[in-house]
């Protein structure tokens, strides 16, 4: 059910926030934190907070993996539920978590908490497409190298099929193909290996 890689975290809900029952197994939700924040009013008076209301996306576009306990994608019939379980990477289960925490929690500084998370998340977002555009170069070699050996071979194959006879008809060529596609599965690992940046 879940993705190779994947996790599952459960959020609290309630006849609001999960959209009167009508949010299924297999839908796609965003994940939003809300939270009251007590501030000192203008002259300082501690005992005169003003309570203002914040609103954030944290995640978008999660696929829904359970309702309570039902996992059915073919129902349609409407349920209130109490929780819900989504399908995240396990560094948005980490934020989930940590939102969840937040948003049961009162006191503290809780503006700037709410405001470290949602800069951390832009800038993981940031650094993540900062780091795809980086290693292009990189990525474009990986596929050049390991297509390139191939394309030539197929070429000299319909081209000059005497040339590439030995090739595949001697014990030596066999051993020399294999050892030619060996090094370039490793060089493609290799150079994949290179140019991922895990955020």
């Amino acid at each position: 059910m879940l993705k190779p890689g994947e996790r599952a975290v459960s959020v609290s809900v309630n006849a609001t926030t999960g959209i009167s029952g009508f949010v299924f197994p297999g839908d796609r939700v965003d994940v939003i934190l809300t939270h009251a924040i007590q501030e000192s009013d203008k002259g300082g008076n501690e005992n005169d907070r003003v309570m203002r209301h914040a609103a954030e996306t944290i995640l978008t576009n999660i696929r829904v993996i359970a309702v309570d306990q039902t996992i059915n994608d073919q129902t349609s019939e409407p349920a209130v539920a109490k929780n819900v379980t989504l399908e995240v990477t396990p560094k948005q289960a980490e934020i989930v978590s940590l939102v969840s925490e937040l948003g049961r929690t009162a006191g503290g500084n809780s503006a700037e908490v709410l405001d470290t998370i949602v800069e951390t998340v832009r800038e993981r977002a940031e650094v993540r497409r900062l780091g795809q555009t980086l290693t292009a170069q990189g990525r474009l070699s990986q596929v050049v190298l390991t297509v390139l050996p191939i394309i030539v071979a197929v070429f000299l194959l319909l081209t000059e099929p005497s040339l590439m006879r030995p090739m595949y008809t001697s014990t030596g060529g066999q051993t020399l193909l294999v050892l030619c596609a060996l090094g370039v599965v490793i060089g493609s690992l290799w150079i994949k290996r290179i140019v991922e940046i895990e955020v």
